[in-house]
């Protein structure tokens, strides 16, 4: 995580002598997440969903031909686990879960062909997991787990136009929940580990 965040910085303070040709872009990804690691010590993040479909939106500013920077924030739908849907199906409750993440993002791009172009780049942020648990029959508990993660991410733009550009991307995050909330009580995650999401998908991106 100090390592991304440092790279993050490096290329940012590389681009303040850029900032006078800034182009503003505002854009958005389509893809499915594959989790892998642990939520917490021994309880793997793959027993409580084996996925997530996330929707993003980006916005920032192009600095130059070569560098963005820009934020994001994203909502992902939780593909439950096999064994979470069969407790919630045998407590006859309706379980779902949810991620959020918000965060700041920077980007090198490097053309490819005259309509094309590679990107790469580190994303840092927040991120908070909310889930629904069977708590006995016919009864359900709301709980969230709240951290930060790390992310790198690339992928191929086909410029269809000098306005919008559209391609597929991938990204592998690590992240760790540091705190607990919800209706069981509140507080510290002491066993901490890591986890994350390996994803791909579409993104589509007007301006910059």
């Amino acid at each position: 995580m100090r390592k991304l965040i440092t790279v993050a910085a490096l290329l940012l303070a590389a681009a303040l002598p850029s900032a006078a040709s800034a182009q503003f872009f505002v854009g958005a990804r389509l893809g499915y997440g594959f989790p892998w690691g642990d939520a917490q010590k021994d309880q793997k993040l793959k027993d409580q969903i084996k996925g997530e479909v996330p929707i993003q939106v980006d916005a920032g500013l192009k600095l130059g031909q070569a560098l963005a920077v820009g934020v994001y924030g994203s909502y992902a739908v939780a593909m439950l686990s096999n064994d979470r849907k069969d407790a919630c199906d045998a407590a006859n409750v309706t379980c779902k879960g949810n991620e959020l993440r918000l965060g700041a993002q920077v980007n090198l791009h490097a053309a490819n062909t005259p309509n094309s172009e590679f990107w790469g780049g580190v994303a840092v942020g927040w991120m908070r997991g909310n889930f629904t648990l069977p708590v006995g029959p016919g009864a359900t508990a709301d709980v969230f787990s709240t951290g930060f993660e790390g992310a790198i991410q690339g992928g191929l733009d086909y410029l269809l136009n000098p306005s919008f550009r559209i391609g597929p991307f991938a990204s592998i995050s690590v992240g760790q929940f540091t705190k607990y909330g919800g209706d069981l009580g509140d507080g510290d995650i002491t066993d901490k580990t890591f986890h994350g999401f390996f994803t791909i998908g579409l993104r589509g991106m007007f301006g910059g």
